[in-house]
């Protein structure tokens, strides 16, 4: 991808290494690697093949809830159908409250007595944010499971009500600040239930396309010379950074939760509508690399209800199995050094 890229000539430039990747840890799942192109099944018994349902086929998760953003449409639908199936009161964050109560009543519709609400939250507006986690502790609902899916990609170089780029406000800083304003009840669940919370931030392969340096602090409230490929791509890198350095300190503090992040794959959803040109190409390679939406959400689904799942903790999974972020995504470094600039904006 990076060759169509036009050549940039600030410090914040398009990366292209071709370093190779670490190895996996083959103790746990193993790696994903080759296996897109043939669905071979790695070492979880599942593959790029494998559906959402199929995963979760026999859990048992009733009596859970899940908080999942973006759950009115696309791989954040069918992931809210299947927890649904499985027993899981969903609360459904939703930007458009309309489009959220029709996909629950469809969910609904599907499966008598599903536990569905659905909540209004912008994840662009941190404002937005704050409201809906006010709204949800209202409920006085546990909180077991996190799946933070919700994203867009633009078109064209635009700022959040709050001042920063589109991209990597939605894409990470209202999920950062949602995990944070949500944790506290997700400890008290896991401590007063012992049932392992799970938090997913749904990532993407994008997260390759960044800079030199994987993120750019500064083009964050000033995004200069903006191409918006390499700015979507580091917002999915700051996903796993997020989810590794969540992991880290929730182990520090001897808290049973995981936080891991996956990469869907690629499927034709809304999250290309503001890029006509990207839309048009992955329709047309569609028939060739392209997974359906009960596929696009089938590692979210495994990563938040398997049991082989338990006790891993800030990794970075594909069509189900282990797989190797970048070397940006495997650096602590900078995933603490961006959970400090993410604490910063959330407090300012």
């Amino acid at each position: 991808m990076g060759h169509l890229m036009p050549k940039l000539n600030s410090s914040c430039k398009l990366n292209t290494s071709t370093s190779p990747l670490p190895e996996l840890d083959v103790r746990q799942l193993g790696t994903e690697s080759g296996m897109w192109w043939f669905n071979r099944k790695g070492p979880s018994g599942f593959s790029s093949a494998s559906t959402a349902e199929e995963v979760t086929a026999g859990v048992d998760a009733g009596g859970l809830v899940a908080v999942i953003t973006g759950a009115s449409s696309g791989i954040g639908l069918e992931t809210a159908r299947v927890m649904a199936l499985h027993g899981v009161h969903v609360v459904m964050a939703v930007r458009n409250v309309a489009a959220g109560h029709k996909a629950g009543e469809a969910i609904r519709a599907e499966i008598p007595g599903a536990g569905i609400r659905v909540l209004e939250m912008d994840l662009s507006s941190m404002d937005s944010v704050r409201r809906f986690a006010t709204e949800f502790e209202a409920l006085n609902l546990p909180l077991n499971i996190l799946i933070n899916n919700a994203g867009i990609m633009t078109r064209n170089c635009t700022r959040s009500i709050d001042g920063l780029e589109l991209q990597f406000a939605t894409n990470h800083i209202g999920h950062f600040l949602l995990t944070n304003l949500l944790l506290e009840n997700m400890k008290r669940t896991s401590r007063e239930t012992g049932v392992e919370g799970r938090i997913i931030n749904v990532s993407s392969s994008a997260h390759f396309v960044t800079y030199p340096k994987g993120i750019c602090f500064d083009k964050v409230k000033e995004p200069s010379r903006f191409i918006s490929l390499i700015a979507y791509g580091q917002s999915k890198l700051a996903n796993i950074l997020h989810s590794t350095e969540l992991s880290r300190v929730l182990k520090e503090d001897g808290v049973n939760i995981s936080a891991n992040a996956v990469h869907p794959g690629v499927v034709t959803t809304n999250l290309f509508r503001h890029r006509t040109i990207v839309n048009a190409l992955v329709k047309s390679i569609g028939r060739i690399i392209h997974k359906t939406v009960e596929q696009g959400a089938a590692t979210t689904c495994y990563v938040a209800l398997h049991s082989q799942v338990t006790g891993i903790s800030g990794k970075y999974f594909s069509n189900c199995n282990l797989d190797t972020p970048s070397s940006h995504a495997s650096n602590p470094e900078l995933a603490k050094k961006l959970w400090e600039f993410s604490s910063m904006i959330v407090s300012s």
